[in-house]
């Protein structure tokens, strides 16, 4: 960066971003553009759909009834995220609460697909290896592949954690002080 530019101005990760969203954008198209002449059930299930949803339901779909921490730990990400995901499922009609026998433990509850996020499923189960092949195919076009870069971006994070760098650069001189943290 050229001397006097304020980083204020700039958004290194913007571009990757806006990418990473407009990916989102096409994969939604091809939810949305499901013909409701070809298949009624499947075009009003698919109504509304997020790309969030897809992980959930192919999972349900696989294994039949889960608990919101067990699809949770398949996501790799928090109890409180699935179970806002979960929510927005149930609100959307593709999942139920399953019957009590469907958990072990009678504190846990399960949830399961309904008829109309049974239809769905295997359609997302579809776009997401369609989706994979896409990003294996892409990944193999550019010259400095993507899973490397992302390995990569890894390992440096593991070396020095993006917050230690971060706090690093917030105590630079001219920078103004950070408190509470």
């Amino acid at each position: 960066m050229p001397d006097g530019d304020d980083l204020l101005d700039s958004s290194f990760v913007r571009d990757l971003v806006r990418l990473l969203q407009a990916f989102d954008r096409e994969i939604l198209g091809l939810y949305d553009a499901l013909d409701p002449a070809d298949d009624p059930v499947l075009a009003e299930a698919a109504r509304g759909f997020r790309s969030h949803w897809a992980g959930p339901l192919v999972r349900l779909h696989r294994h039949g009834p889960l608990t919101v921490r067990a699809l949770a730990d398949h996501a790799d990400v928090t109890h409180s995220a699935m179970s806002q995901t979960v929510t927005a499922l149930r609100r959307a009609g593709l999942v139920e609460d399953a019957p009590a026998s469907a958990t072990r433990d009678g504190r846990t509850r399960a949830v399961a697909l309904t008829a109309r996020g049974a239809r769905l499923a295997p359609y997302c189960a579809a776009e997401w290896r369609a989706t994979e092949r896409t990003w294996l195919e892409l990944d193999a076009e550019l010259s400095h592949p993507l899973s490397a870069v992302v390995a990569e971006l890894r390992a440096a994070v593991a070396r020095r954690p993006l917050a230690q760098r971060l706090r690093a650069h917030l105590e630079e001189p001219g920078e103004a002080p950070v408190t509470g943290r």
